[in-house]
């Protein structure tokens, strides 16, 4: 039987339409064939009689030879749900001709012919496809064809099972989603495109001369992706994993690879750019393996990609002998554990690197030995480079970058992580962290440290060049400032780009399947030989694909290191031309100046501070009662209440390893109670009680810190709660006898100029014996001499801060006073003059930073004088004040103004 029918209209061969609209024409043609069949014909049995001019012909059921008909536009159909059977091969000639196969088997080559025409399969099995000259279509979602797809044009495949696909001459176009191909899918010359989101191919993806594009976006390829000469053009993004090579040969070509991971691209052995000037752009791709990056003159890292060294990645081929390789703002150099580096392919040319991303050697652990080596030109775009470095003396072990033969400029920020350094004096050339050989040379502005580096008690700095021979290009760290040495200038805060957000991560995809049986070798040459009549050597009952296993976890990449701290940057250190950084700051003169970080002076005056803050909340007997004739004519329980409230003016400094001062002020109030008071013949009386006092201090410090003396490095702010009691005797004369025993709770905070700053907590213990024995210069009139004698115990609590650990060594003070008290006596109000010599017997207070020792040293004697006054207000309550200013005779520098008003009231 035969049915003429119209055949669809296809594209012109030499017409470069859009691929999708394609697409969806032939999903179209496919759906309309089917149903435009009378029913008598779809039902009919495999009877194939040809005849002259088009023809229909359908094979539903049973079985029919081989069918050849060469004459006119003809189609063949095997239907759905159909079992027919064709023994030997289906031959067309040069008309448009179509096949559609829902079901069925031909045990034959499909030969179309030269004509345009078209091929639909959704079921069944065929031995082979041969679809001639002309420009051919073909959609395959199911079924099988067992051997080979030949001289196809446009192609999509979105499930189903094919041998090997040969597509050789012309614009190809294949679409593959879905499905197997057991061997190769090649293209022959001319402009041909693959595109491959699923399915799985066990051979190789090989097209030949022309401009070809390959897009990869999941599915696997089992062998190799070959693209021939021409510039051709190889996308790989999102998914799929290719196991074998791409090479993209010769010619100038393009490759982007984009989201991806060790998941895809781990299995592949290498991403070949082949001769010619060519260019690689890797998007979001977090993998390691550079050397499997081989032949390209440009490679782009963008968009938070992650590329791991584990070797040298060389730059361009045997033809262009170098290349150029650019970080983003987003990406990172992983270059920890492996010494890996970047070169030229000619070892007489340099390699070019732009870095406006990082380069992280920090990734190999705690590890201090890494080298990067850029044999060429680096230039840093506000990129940033990551070290480990042991912070301690000259010999301390430090990651580096190795400039070698070429030139550094531009700027790059480092960030120095400390590798358990605790900070010790450089005396020589320091830490180096960028070297020099073979010449290399590097710019004066081309590194700067991008967040400070401290340890232990040192700042350190960046230098150009160090102070032994031949070291001029190098770049090093160093804790002190030797002569003949200038800093590295700070940079602009450098403001990593943050990385986008990471997109899930592909579905894992997973390997190719075994082959049904041992292929024939793979075929790099894309001409295949002339499809065979017969299927030899090719089992119809071959079994499909076993399903793979799962492909192995990619392991996680590493985060990206966070944007560092910008913190102030640290002042700048003295030379001929600098201005002091702060208002009476001067330069540290010493063969080799020691660049104490700025916490050092004031961490260092906690110890002191707190001393005075105990003596100031001690006082004498007069600043906290007055006078003696407030106690008598009171005896029994609870006899009299007292309390003060006082304030200082302070400007006080220390000699020591970096000469602490503080410019600040003191507050506080102390109330007292007598417990019991008595009185026995003669005269004598006295009175013991407990008090409760509060007392805070806060101020600025100043010290030495980066070569500077006298530099405003900070505030300190400390409160101390005290509890103590005393007991007073008074003797028939006047004259008097004190002693108190106080215990203090401190708390409070030192903070840098830097930012850092550590909690205070600790206690003290403060012992005081004074006396005083008045002599009567006229009936109104008693100067009374007085000595007090004063120990006093300080503790305070271990700490911590970003760059060290910081211990205070325990220690005692002791401290004495001599001094004339000149009274007057009349009936509602004394006045008096007071005039008292102080001395702090010498006292080392130690801290210790991660080991080194910082000494603050107490000692010297000062001046006191002022007045006061006693008023009493009624029989029972008086009012007392007091005024005076110290200042230092030697020693430790003290200037202070001091106000106290108290009140006593007997019950």
């Amino acid at each position: 039987m035969r049915l003429v029918a119209q055949a669809p209209a296809v594209p012109n061969r030499h017409s470069r339409e859009n691929f999708r609209s394609f697409k969806k024409a032939l999903l179209a043609s496919a759906a309309l064939i089917v149903p435009a069949l009378p029913a008598s014909q779809a039902l009919a049995a495999c009877d194939l009689t040809p005849t002259a001019g088009n023809s229909v012909y359908i094979c539903d059921s049973g079985t029919s030879g081989a069918l050849t008909d060469l004459d006119g536009n003809n189609s063949l159909t095997m239907p759905e749900s159909g079992s027919g059977t064709i023994d030997g091969n289906v031959v067309f000639g040069p008309g448009a001709d179509t096949v559609i196969i829902h079901s069925g088997t031909i045990n034959g080559n499909v030969q179309q012919g030269a004509g345009i025409d078209d091929f639909q399969m959704t079921g069944g099995q065929i031995q082979s496809l041969n679809q001639g000259d002309a420009l051919d279509t073909f959609l395959m979602s199911g079924g099988r064809i067992v051997d080979f797809f030949d001289d196809g044009d446009r192609a999509v495949m979105t499930g189903g099972r094919i041998g090997r696909v040969n597509m050789k001459l012309d614009k190809n176009y294949f679409n593959m989603s879905g499905g197997t191909i057991d061997r190769n899918l090649v293209t022959g010359f001319d402009e041909d495109t693959i595109i491959i989101s699923g399915g799985t191919i066990g051979g190789n993806i090989s097209v030949s001369g022309g401009n070809d594009t390959v897009t990869v976006t999941g599915g696997s390829i089992g062998g190799d992706v070959l693209m021939s000469f021409g510039e051709d053009s190889f996308t790989w993004d999102g998914g799929g994993i290719i196991y074998g090579n791409v090479d993209l040969g010769g010619d100038n070509d393009t490759a982007s690879l984009s989201n991806l991971t060790d998941a895809h691209i781990g299995a592949t052995k290498t991403v070949n750019g082949g001769l010619g000037t060519d260019a690689l752009t890797l998007e979001n791709v977090k993998t390691g393996g550079v050397g499997r990056f081989d032949n390209w003159e440009t490679i782009d890292l963008t968009n938070d990609t992650r590329l791991t060294f584990d070797d040298t990645l060389v730059l361009g081929d045997s033809g262009t002998g170098t290349g150029t390789l650019t970080v983003d703002a987003a990406s990172t150099i992983y270059g920890g554990g492996a010494n890996g580096g970047i070169s030229a392919f000619d070892a007489g040319q340099l390699a070019e690197v732009f870095n406006s991303g990082r380069i992280d050697l920090t990734n190999g652990g705690d590890s201090t030995s890494d080298t990067f080596t850029i044999a060429g030109n680096y230039t840093g775009d506000n990129g940033l480079l990551f070290l480990n470095t042991v912070l301690g003396d000259d010999s301390s072990a430090s990651d580096k970058l190795v400039i070698d033969g070429g030139a550094a400029s531009g700027t790059t920020g480092l960030s120095v992580i400390n590798a358990g350094g605790a900070g010790a004096a450089t005396t020589q050339d320091g830490i180096m962290v960028v070297e020099t050989v073979n010449g290399g040379t590097t710019a004066g502005g081309a590194f700067a440290l991008n967040s400070r580096v401290a340890a232990g008690a040192f700042e350190y700095y960046l230098f150009k060049g160090g102070v032994s021979d031949n070291t001029e290009e190098n770049w090093y760290l160093r804790s002190t400032l030797v002569p003949d040495t200038t800093a590295a200038p700070a940079p602009d805060p450098v403001t990593p780009t943050p990385p986008e957000p990471q997109p899930e991560e592909p579905e894992t995809v997973a390997p190719p399947p075994p082959p049904a049986q041992d292929p024939p070798p793979l075929e790099v040459d894309p001409d295949d030989p002339d499809p065979q009549t017969s299927p030899d050597g090719v089992e119809v009952t071959d079994p499909e694909p076993e399903a793979p296993p799962p492909a192995p976890p990619a392991d996680p990449a590493s985060p990206p290191p966070p944007p560092p701290d910008v913190p102030t940057a640290p002042a700048p250190l003295p030379g001929s031309a600098t201005t002091p950084p702060t208002p009476g700051a001067t330069p540290v003169v010493a063969e080799v100046v020691p660049l104490y970080r700025v916490e050092v002076p004031v961490y260092s005056a906690v110890p002191p501070v707190a001393h005075h803050l105990g003596l100031a909340t001690l006082g004498t007997f007069h600043e906290r009662r007055g006078e003696q004739s407030l106690l008598n004519g009171a005896a029994g329980y609870l006899p009299t209440s007292w309390g003060r409230i006082f304030g200082q003016d302070i400007e006080m400094e220390w000699e020591g390893t970096v000469a602490p001062g503080f410019d600040g002020n003191l507050f506080g109030f102390q109330a007292g109670q007598d417990i019991y008071g008595w009185e026995s013949d003669g005269g004598h009386f006295d009175r013991a009680g407990l008090f409760v006092a509060y007392t805070s201090m806060s101020g600025d410090i100043k010290g030495q810190a980066l070569g500077w003396n006298n530099l405003a490095v900070g505030d300190l702010d400390i409160h101390g709660t005290s509890f103590g009691g005393y007991w007073t005797h008074i003797g028939p004369q006047g004259w008097y006898l004190d002693g108190v025993a106080m215990a203090t709770w401190f708390g409070g905070d030192a903070t840098s100029s830097s930012g850092q700053s550590i909690d205070i907590d600790g206690t003290g213990v403060t012992l005081s014996l004074e006396g005083g024995y008045p002599f009567q210069l006229s009936p109104q009139w008693v100067l009374e001499p007085q000595a007090q004698l004063i120990w006093q115990h300080l503790s305070l609590d271990d700490t911590a801060d970003s760059f060290s650990s910081i211990s205070f060594d325990a220690d005692d003070a002791v401290t004495g006073r001599v001094g004339l008290r000149l009274q007057g006596n009349y009936d509602t109000f004394q006045p008096y003059l007071k005039a008292n010599l102080w001395h702090n017997f010498s006292s080392d207070q130690t801290i210790n930073f991660d080991g080194d020792p910082i000494l603050t040293e107490m000692g010297g004697t000062s001046l006191e004088f002022g007045g006061g006054v006693i008023a009493k207000l009624s029989e029972n309550v008086s009012l007392f004040a007091t005024a005076d200013y110290t200042t230092n005779l030697g020693g430790e520098k003290t200037r202070v103004f001091e106000g106290n008003v108290g009140l006593s009231v007997k019950w």
